[in-house]
């Protein structure tokens, strides 16, 4: 007889901050229950990983996506469990009761497609809060900017063909766009599930973010919703964290050649 599958797939990303890790590993390995596969896709060579100590079994691949889209993919192929959920080294489950409280509320809802939390996100710019994100605020062209606490239904990612390859950046907020416009069901909490840390970004990558963000909005709700997300709801904040990147990039020493 086969063993059942795991309720809960937790699959973590490590293109890079691999320092980091043992964060992550630590507060996986402190969950009360065990009802979780956990997957590790390392962009490193296997002579570079390692040897991680944990009390569960832990899977590592090599990371073979040249895109955050397609890692994704390579995760939703080799995970088994119901629900699937996508970590970076540095985030951490704040509660040791987080898989217990999402197993809880994936059986006494029926297994929704989409279930989610509120994340402690830690900002250079500003003091530490909780933060969450209403999903009936997407068609408004209001968009997460973290979706790590985010439960995904394994099955439902496949159903709409996985995340798209090409988004480097946004793929898991595309998926939630097409989840929602097939009338998936969503279930929240107000509980606060993952500690993450906004990084600094360069130039380049806050107008990659927008840009891409733009793209899935315009082609999931329109034109306007695109521009609404541009111009209107965002446009403060944004360029708040493009000014942000441009003067950390001018603080940076140029390299001296030899």
């Amino acid at each position: 007889m086969s063993a059942p599958f795991p309720l809960l797939s937790v699959a973590i990303l490590a293109d890079n901050q691999h320092h980091l890790l043992h964060q992550t590993l630590e507060s996986i390995d402190s969950q009360e229950e065990r009802n979780f596969e956990v997957l590790l896709l390392d962009a490193r060579e296997p002579y570079e990983w390692d040897p991680f100590k944990t009390t569960f079994p832990l899977a590592i691949r090599h990371l073979e996506g040249k895109t955050t889209g397609a890692a994704m993919n390579q995760a939703l192929d080799l995970c088994r469990g119901i629900y699937i959920q996508f970590l970076r080294p540095g985030e951490r489950f704040l509660s040791r009761q987080a898989t217990s409280y999402v197993s809880r509320l994936a059986t006494e809802n029926g297994c929704p497609e989409i279930l989610y939390g509120a994340f402690l996100l830690k900002d250079p710019e500003r003091p530490p809060r909780a933060a969450t994100f209403p999903l009936h605020l997407l068609k408004q062209g209001i968009a997460p900017t973290n979706l790590h606490a985010h439960w995904f239904l394994r099955s439902a990612l496949i159903a709409i063909g996985g995340f798209n390859p090409s988004y480097t950046r946004r793929p898991s907020f595309d998926a939630l766009c097409a989840l929602m416009q097939n009338h998936s069901r969503a279930v929240y909490t107000r509980r606060v599930f993952i500690d993450c840390e906004r990084r600094p970004s360069t130039p380049a990558e806050t107008a990659g973010f927008a840009l891409e963000t733009c793209r899935i909005l315009y082609r999931r709700f329109g034109l306007w919703h695109a521009l609404r997300w541009l111009f209107v709801q965002d446009r403060a904040l944004l360029a708040h964290r493009l000014w942000v990147a441009v003067k950390n990039a001018l603080r940076t020493p140029p390299l001296k050649s030899r």
